[in-house]
């Protein structure tokens, strides 16, 4: 296990520097974030989640406990107001399966100010974003 460890810091150390995604990592708010520069930018993201086997508090295979598969279609929009501000507005549907049965369902609408506490910036690749979300 020590092995892996210091293989896998000897990798980080090594390799080049990585930026984050546009389209990803921001939570359970948006799937959405714009970088700068970006003025308007669209989502469109499909989810199929098999979820297995479930197991009781004693650790053993429970018979039955809940949904088996979940699938999910997401669309975004984002648009920059000004350089430190950018909306979105996300939209979801989603089919849930359980014990051979279906069901269906769109989510609320969900519109996000974003008002950018701090800009990220390509020259500083260790300089975040970060972001006040309402």
């Amino acid at each position: 296990m020590l092995k892996i460890i210091f293989l896998t810091i000897a990798y980080l150390l090594s390799s080049k520097e990585a930026y984050s995604c546009a389209s990803c990592g921001s939570g359970g708010d948006s799937p959405l974030v714009l970088f700068p520069g970006e003025n308007k930018k669209v989502y469109l993201g499909v989810t199929n989640s098999n979820i297995g086997d479930y197991y009781d508090a004693k650790g053993k295979k429970a018979d039955y406990y809940g949904i088996e598969n979940k699938q999910s279609i997401t669309a975004a929009a984002a648009y920059r107001v000004v350089d430190s501000v950018f909306t979105t507005l996300t939209l979801s549907a989603q089919k849930n399966e359980e014990a051979g049965e279906e069901s269906y369902g769109m989510s609320d609408p969900l519109l996000s100010v974003y008002y950018l506490a701090m800009q990220q910036n390509f020259l500083e690749p260790f300089r975040p974003q970060i972001s006040i979300i309402a």
